[in-house]
């Protein structure tokens, strides 16, 4: 990375001065931008050609803004070199609940190709077909990498940096297997059909896309480098708890007890109401602890006291064996 900045602004016209600076203050105008806006849809034109005009060689996103300023224009901005690239690898469908006529329709095509090898693999003993491993292989089924990065070698990418749509199983299975010693961070692009009549709106190079991903492969780095993620406004509503037993997105027990149970007792216990802070802005976290410290987190998208499972908000839930926190960030 060469130059990052978030500008936080009144007005357009206050933004479009710091991107001003920002640009007379970069010494390499061959670079890549990287930014995401959150701004007005009547300020939207006039900041996205600024940004075009001064960085010929982008790519962005619109995003929502912090909930301390809403109020505000937003723009976080960084000046990178690297390789970009554009992704259409398509991430899982959404599932149609109820639409039986799709279903019907669908029922009379044939499978892809991936899928439709996966069954021959069993022989008609549907028992024994691991349906999980289905899906992910739907999800990468006749993909390839994106063309800007087959000619790449795995050694010459430490770090990779993507905006995706809502599905981006796709992309992160596929950089996963072509660069499996790099470290990428993925950041789904916010909604914005209300703004731009689009589902999501990506920047790249010039282009408007409403799906797929972008991205910018980063070379190693000369030196040593480390990285150190913090999360300010989390406050640790437990101690220290063992996950053991998980399931899809579901955390089953904690300390072989119930989750949503021990959720319920911890907010008791820091004096929140559990029937009014659900009406607020706040949002329950679980953070997954390496080395006393959080290392990554999910949110906590719903919990059953009967049942005492926990669901987050991804693929996966943290496995059997895990040591986690459940945290409250707030909106203050």
């Amino acid at each position: 990375m060469i130059r990052a900045q978030t500008v936080v602004a009144r007005t357009p016209s206050a933004l479009l001065a710091s991107l001003d600076r920002f640009h007379l203050q970069s010494k390499r105008k061959g670079d890549t931008l990287l930014f995401a806006l959150s701004a007005p849809s009547d300020a939207l034109s006039i900041i996205t050609s600024h940004l075009k005009s001064h960085f010929p060689r982008h790519i962005g996103c619109l995003s929502s803004p912090l909930p301390a300023y809403r109020s505000y224009i937003m723009c976080a901005i960084a000046l990178l070199d690297g390789i970009a690239f554009r992704s259409t690898i398509a991430g899982r469908a959404d599932p149609q609940v109820g639409r039986w006529h799709a279903a019907r329709h669908s029922s009379t095509q044939q499978l892809p190709a991936a899928q439709s090898n996966v069954f021959g693999e069993f022989n008609g003993d549907l028992g024994r077909i691991n349906w999980e491993d289905i899906w992910d292989r739907s999800a990468m089924s006749a993909q390839e990498i994106p063309v800007e990065l087959r000619t790449v070698r795995p050694e010459d990418v430490s770090s990779i940096l993507y905006f995706s749509d809502k599905a981006p199983e796709g992309i992160a299975k596929a950089l996963k297997a072509t660069f499996p010693h790099s470290h990428e961070a993925g950041f789904l692009a916010s909604s914005t059909p209300f703004i731009t009549g689009r589902p999501v709106t990506l920047f790249h190079d010039g282009e408007i896309y409403s799906d797929g991903a972008i991205g910018i492969a980063l070379q190693p780095s000369l030196g040593h480098t480390s990285l150190t993620v913090e999360f300010p406004g989390l406050v640790d509503l437990t101690p220290d708890l063992h996950i053991t037993s998980s399931e899809g997105n579901l955390i089953v027990t904690v300390d072989h007890g119930n989750p949503t149970r021990l959720l319920l007792a911890a907010m008791y216990k820091h004096g929140l109401d559990s029937r009014n802070v659900l009406l607020k802005d706040d949002e329950f976290y679980v953070g997954v602890m390496s080395g006393g410290k959080v290392e990554r987190l999910h949110r906590i998208i719903s919990g059953d006291p009967s049942r005492g499972t926990i669901a987050l908000g991804t693929m996966s839930a943290p496995p059997q064996g895990s040591i986690i926190r459940v945290g409250l960030w707030t909106s203050e």
